[in-house]
């Protein structure tokens, strides 16, 4: 019985506590948790639909990871660290005769943060071996010359609204015409850092791939 007096007590001693967005968001309340102190809200994961924070039906099914770092004002702030779309959204993009190339990698941002991209193409027409290759290739140096040239929240910003998805197509896009170039997730590792990166050199244009080569090699479709 005392023990379950202690319990009643303690967890008459936790409140509610708001849950905020960082300033990329603009401080926006994301949710709440309920604790018995506010150090005990630090580390905290929470996920979010990207529709309710941009106010955008069309984000629906984008998924938005933070973490709560600090107490400030009797609020708790949370940073991002991570993103992805829903596997039920990819699942709908890909058609036959259309060629899917998944690829996944580690970046270095230019403040040192190690972070893993996970990119997905769908061209418009079949294409072959090589030219998935040269596509995977090219996206990896573009997101690796983003990834450098921006500090980690910069980067993180510039693929949730999709402003380097949209770059990333056209640049791609002079390889093999592509009816989808995204990002499928990326995540911050966790107690990785590197060294602080100078900003990348600018890059060479890249090579466009004959629409034959669909026909010159084996296509996985």
């Amino acid at each position: 019985m005392a023990a379950k007096k202690a319990d009643k007590e303690k967890l008459k001693k936790k409140r509610w506590m708001p849950i905020v967005s960082p300033e990329l968001f603009g401080d926006e309340p994301i949710g709440e948790t309920l604790v018995a102190a506010q150090e005990d809200m630090i580390g905290k994961p929470l996920v979010c639909n990207l529709m309710n924070l941009a106010n955008e039906v069309r984000k629906q099914n984008i998924n938005v990871k933070f973490k709560i770092v600090s107490v400030k004002d009797n609020r708790a702030v949370a940073d991002i660290i991570g993103y992805q779309v829903t596997p039920s959204s990819i699942k709908r993009l890909v058609r036959r005769r259309h060629k899917r190339l998944d690829d996944s990698e580690r970046f270095a941002t230019r403040d040192g943060f190690i972070v893993r991209i996970k990119s997905l193409m769908i061209t418009r027409t079949p294409a072959s071996r090589r030219v998935g290759s040269d596509l995977k290739r090219a996206a990896r140096k573009f997101i690796a010359t983003q990834a450098r040239d921006k500090p980690y929240i910069e980067l993180a910003y510039s693929i949730i609204s999709g402003a380097l998805q949209d770059e990333m197509k056209r640049n791609l896009g002079k390889i093999f015409p592509l009816k989808v170039c995204d990002i499928k997730s990326f995540d911050l590792i966790p107690g990785q850092k590197a060294e602080p990166l100078p900003p990348a050199e600018p890059k060479a244009e890249p090579e466009k791939a004959q629409m034959n080569d669909a026909s010159s090699e084996d296509s996985n479709i």
